[in-house]
């Protein structure tokens, strides 16, 4: 039994759940370890879960299903439940195998439910950040997986430009961009999610550009791998990632993308891949060669193994690297490379200042919207009580 919400935060009016639920439906599908059956808890509203609970049960039982595997996601507007704890330690009484998916593992209330629904959940499969997987890891069992993605690749949209961003203009992202536009380099922009706007062929379309960015702006003062970098790397085109662990655990820097860390490096980058062709296709090229490596089959069977015990255990779909710095051991690619690999002999884990100037930035931030817009902390407010 796979659960999920049908649409996207569990409301109608904003269309059809995000990719992340589509995809891992598919993954699991695509496996062939199991017969998946579906169930949508927000097709019953948001007020309570007992008929969803009671739905739920009767059709776990009436499939004799072994797993109920579930993206447990609660809308701050609902008064209740995703699926109810009772209900939860029905089914772990009467022996099915409860897995729950996390892809905001950076997120605080995140971690709280992991600690609440410890006691029902068989094994929790984490993506975003393996460091935070791991401090989880001495108490609960985990599989720190990569992010199942099944696309085919697709020819860019035809604009012409040579770089893009598939996502949301968060205020860093659009100061990032703008720099970019300053310095006569055009980039495509459209998307995020929940506005309705792209389709899925619609935003791989953005996201097929020569040279694609991604940003590591999603996990406040921690590193975080979204999505974007497993969608880019299987679009075979060149991944340029802002600076962070993460990404560099499961991709190799400069080999497989090219990380940055201003917009200055990016300018740089750009100009450089822009017009050296064979480097640009060779280094997409062995990002989707890595990618290939990750199988939805190999998740699902490593799930299947450590599902059977209650044991803690951490465990990963993927090879990580064992990334402690950049340094001259990097083959020598371009004098490009050359020199940024010389500017970047820093851990790769951002330092404490950078965490200092972040914070701060995001203070700054949201001190000027509460002046502009008093509703906005009025909102923010209710929504943590929601989510209490």
């Amino acid at each position: 039994m796979f659960a999920a919400c049908r649409y996207y935060d569990g409301r109608p009016e904003l269309g059809p759940t995000s990719n992340w639920e589509r995809s891992w439906l598919a993954s699991l599908q695509n496996s062939e370890c199991f017969n998946v059956t579906t169930f949508h808890p927000d097709d019953f509203g948001p007020e309570s879960a007992l008929a969803s609970d009671s739905q739920l049960i009767n059709i776990i039982q009436e499939n004799n299903a072994e797993y109920l595997i579930m993206i447990y996601h609660n809308d701050a507007r609902w008064r209740r439940e995703f699926i109810g704890f009772e209900a939860l330690k029905l089914l772990d009484k009467r022996g099915v195998k409860i897995i729950c998916i996390w892809g905001d593992i950076h997120s605080p209330a995140q971690r709280q439910l992991i600690r609440r629904l410890g006691p029902v959940v068989r094994l929790h499969i984490v993506t975003a950040s393996e460091t935070i997987a791991r401090r989880l890891g001495t108490k609960f069992n985990i599989i720190y997986s990569h992010v199942p993605v099944s696309d085919k690749t697709v020819s860019p949209c035809g604009c012409g430009a040579m770089v893009s961003f598939a996502g949301t203009l968060k205020p860093e992202r659009k100061r990032v961009i703008g720099k970019l536009i300053h310095a006569g380099i055009p980039v495509h922009t459209s998307g995020g999610e929940g506005n309705a706007v792209l389709s899925r062929e619609e935003y791989l379309r953005i996201l097929s550009h020569p040279i694609a960015l991604s940003f590591q702006d999603g996990g406040g003062l921690e590193t975080i791998m979204n999505a974007r970098p497993y969608e880019i790397a299987n679009q075979n085109v060149l991944m340029l990632e802002q600076w962070g662990r993460e990404t560099a655990k499961v991709f190799s820097p400069f080999l497989e993308y090219i990380p940055w860390k201003s917009a200055s490096d990016l300018i740089e980058s750009i100009q450089q891949f822009s017009t050296d062709t064979v480097l640009r296709q060779r280094i997409a090229e062995m990002a989707k060669k890595r990618s290939s490596e990750f199988t939805d089959a190999g998740i699902w069977k490593l799930v299947i193994e450590q599902a059977g015990s209650r044991d803690s255990r951490f465990s990963s779909t993927m090879t990580l690297h064992k990334v402690k710095k950049i340094s001259g051991a990097q083959p020598r690619l371009t004098p490009i490379i050359d020199r940024m690999l010389s500017n970047y002999k820093v851990e790769l884990p951002i330092t404490f200042a950078d965490h200092i100037l972040r914070l701060l930035k995001n203070l700054l931030y949201a001190v000027g919207q509460s002046l502009a817009n008093p509703q906005f902390v009025i909102q923010k407010v209710k929504d943590a009580k929601c989510l209490k």
